[in-house]
């Protein structure tokens, strides 16, 4: 399909099982493992959606999202978290970013994925 979807979790099994989930969609998964090395990759390749990590050594998915927002390439982004809150769901909100929980199942995920690229989840 060529479509670049960043996946930022500095867990590299979590990551390995999202990235092979993204490519089963039929998107081009570009993981990354950590904040830092997602900005490059943003830098300097068109991406479509990113997918990240809350909780990150370094640069957090917070920061991630600030940084990410002063690019000229404005994408859209699903936080996936296992620390949900009100207020954290709020500061992500804030950013235009979806939050998820990691427990979220692959339906759901799906879905999430195809609304926050402008697809319906029938075309997908």
């Amino acid at each position: 399909m060529g479509v670049n979807i960043l996946l930022v979790d500095d867990n590299r099994a979590f990551l390995r099982v999202i990235a092979y989930f993204i490519k089963e969609m039929g998107f081009d998964p570009k993981p990354a493992t950590s904040a830092e090395e997602g900005l490059a990759i943003l830098s300097s390749i068109p991406v479509a959606l990113v997918i990240t990590d809350i909780r990150m050594p370094g640069i957090d998915g917070m920061e991630f999202l600030k940084q990410a927002g002063k690019l000229e390439n404005r994408v859209p982004f699903i936080v996936l978290t296992a620390f949900d809150s009100p207020e954290l769901r709020r500061q992500v909100e804030e950013y235009g970013a979806s939050l998820l929980t990691k427990s979220i199942g692959r339906e759901e995920l799906r879905k999430a994925v195809l609304s926050r690229l402008g697809v319906s989840s029938s075309e997908g």
